[in-house]
């Protein structure tokens, strides 16, 4: 009951061929198929569950952590859901035994919103710094709680300091 109603989505893998033993009911909306389907995927379905360009590297990741080689615990990876669209998941994986056999536990949870509001603050932050270059102004921020102080690349040139030699300045 703990691991239908989390947000945390969980599957055991096991390989040889890849297929997945046990899908959580959380796993349906972090990437739009039933438990039942993925539990019935064959591996051409599994390895496209998994977004092209992260194919090597996840399939990889999963053999040698199967292996017991020494994988980083905690990845990211884009899935394709059934609706077409990518979405990006942390991973949470560890070797484990399934039915007396050596099997791989992985926890999903969906970061695509925390992505996309990163990238969104990204782009601000790139028009923001040009909109500062083409009307040559700077800005600052002086934090009282933190006892630093911040200036813009802009800010620096305005007044001919090398940009950055006051950016996180602590006073």
């Amino acid at each position: 009951k703990i691991i239908d109603e989390s947000i945390q989505g969980m599957v055991i893998a096991k390989s040889d061929p890849v297929r997945l033993c046990f899908a959580s009911t959380p796993m349906e909306k972090i990437s739009g198929y039933t438990p039942e389907e993925l539990m019935n995927f064959n591996p051409e379905q599994l390895n496209e569950l998994i977004y092209q360009d992260d194919r090597q590297r996840f399939f990889s990741n999963f053999l040698k952590r199967l292996q017991g080689d020494n994988v980083d615990r905690h990845l990211e990876y884009r899935i394709k859901h059934k609706d077409g669209t990518i979405r990006c998941v942390e991973l949470f994986s560890s070797l484990t035994t399934y039915e007396g056999e050596p099997a791989v536990q992985a926890v999903f949870i969906d970061v695509t919103e925390r992505i996309q509001a990163e990238e969104k603050n990204k782009r601000q932050q790139y028009y923001l710094e040009k909109a500062q270059e083409l009307g040559q102004i700077g800005t600052w921020e002086l934090d009282l709680r933190e006892n630093s102080l911040h200036w813009t690349d802009e800010a620096c040139r305005i007044f001919g300091v090398p940009p950055g030699s006051v950016a996180n300045y602590e006073i």
